[in-house]
């Protein structure tokens, strides 16, 4: 009995006789991919690819339905319309990759990591992304339709024209969510009525769209940088060169707290002691500005 590499058509991309040394189609296709295969059009449903590696594959018209799909990485690949439905993708990477109409739907993708990957016109809904990684990449115009985003980390990324879109008036689905040194041109945030729920940093707010046509403003100083958004109330502030991941290094707050975060020898930030001398008097000017800003004197 062989067993098959077909596309959604029936046509035959490559077989194998079933034997030991090739028992099951995750077998055949990991051997398909060692040999170079043209996978154009392949159509995968209902197999266990754990783990599987995709190095230098053509994902032309590919798709998966109902594949377990844990740990598998796309590395140096290439291709357009790649689909995947009710697929677990849990802490799958996609690395150094130009793969563009990226679609999931009903997918299971936490913990996963894009790093150096580009791509086009992509669309996600009803997945989940808890605690993802997105570094170094381009995934403009990307639909983020009804999916989990909570603790999702976006650094040194681009994701200009996308959207972040939920059915449910909740925000909880993209809780702490942080945009690190990310581009963000025309990038729609609407559906987020609370954006303190957020972490923004060294990212071009002003050119993103949000619920409140949000103003923001930037105080930049010696040992520090705030960044305020005034209609909301939300600021967010580091003490320049202060290491840590971003939750830890971000202040995150109203701006009331963050008068007293400076008042009260940041019991959040905990800053060293003999920074918190050099920082404290810029910070009160930063407040001071701040609060005649927030009150449009």
């Amino acid at each position: 009995m062989e067993i098959q590499l077909k596309t959604s058509k029936g046509k035959i991309l490559y077989a194998v006789e079933k034997c030991e040394l090739f028992p099951n189609y995750r077998s055949v296709l990991q051997v398909a991919i060692a040999y170079g295969i043209d996978l154009t059009g392949l159509d995968v449903e209902n197999e266990n690819l754990d783990g599987l590696i995709f190095r230098w594959v053509n994902l032309n018209s590919v798709s998966f339905h109902n594949c377990s799909m844990n740990k598998i990485e796309f590395i140096e690949c290439k291709g357009k319309g790649v689909y995947f439905y009710s697929c677990n993708l849990n802490r799958v990477k996609f690395k150094h990759s130009e793969i563009n109409e990226l679609y999931f739907d009903k997918c299971e993708l936490k913990y996963t990591r894009y790093n150096q990957l580009t791509s086009e016109n992509n669309f996600a809904i009803r997945c989940d992304f808890t605690k993802s990684n997105f570094s170094n990449s381009h995934l403009n115009n990307f639909g983020f339709n009804s999916s989990n985003l909570t603790d999702v980390v976006f650094n040194n990324f681009s994701l200009d024209n996308s959207s972040f879109v939920h059915i449910k008036f909740e925000i909880e689905w993209i809780k702490n969510a942080g945009f690190i040194y990310c581009s963000l041109y025309n990038c729609d945030f609407k559906h987020v009525k609370d954006i303190s729920i957020l972490f923004f940093w060294e990212s071009n707010v002003h050119d993103a769209i949000f619920h409140n046509d949000e103003s923001f403003t930037k105080v930049i100083n010696d040992k520090s940088k705030v960044l305020y958004a005034i209609d909301s109330d939300v600021v967010w502030w580091k003490p320049k060169d202060y290491l840590g991941s971003y939750s830890d290094f971000i202040f995150r707050g109203d701006l009331e707290k963050f008068i007293q975060e400076v008042e009260n020898d940041f019991p959040i930030t905990n800053i060293d002691t003999d920074y918190q001398f050099e920082i404290t008097s810029e910070l009160n000017n930063v407040c001071t500005y701040l609060d005649k800003w927030k009150k449009r004197e």
